[in-house]
């Protein structure tokens, strides 16, 4: 089992891109490294810049929520092992 990842700095722009859809983040962080002073926090962005950060983690959210919950029928011989097999 995968360790768990840490928390990206809520207030770090460049930590942030890994909360947005990874097709984003790269014309995001081509954007963040286009401005002339390297922002330390979100206050300092651009608000356009800003807002598509944002944009793109609440759809990366989205689509996380969105994925289905597979559910098996508790008859399935795999689904009567499950604690034996996990």
């Amino acid at each position: 089992m995968a360790s768990p990842q840490p928390r990206p700095d809520r207030n770090d722009p460049y930590s942030l891109l890994e909360e947005c859809l990874s097709a984003d983040r790269p014309g995001l962080r081509r954007d963040l490294r286009r401005l002339p002073k390297r922002p330390r926090s979100l206050d300092e962005l651009p608000e356009a810049l800003r807002l598509r950060i944002a944009g793109s983690a609440a759809k990366r959210i989205a689509r996380a929520n969105a994925l289905p919950k597979p559910d098996f029928p508790p008859d399935l011989p795999v689904n009567q092992r499950k604690d034996e097999i996990a």
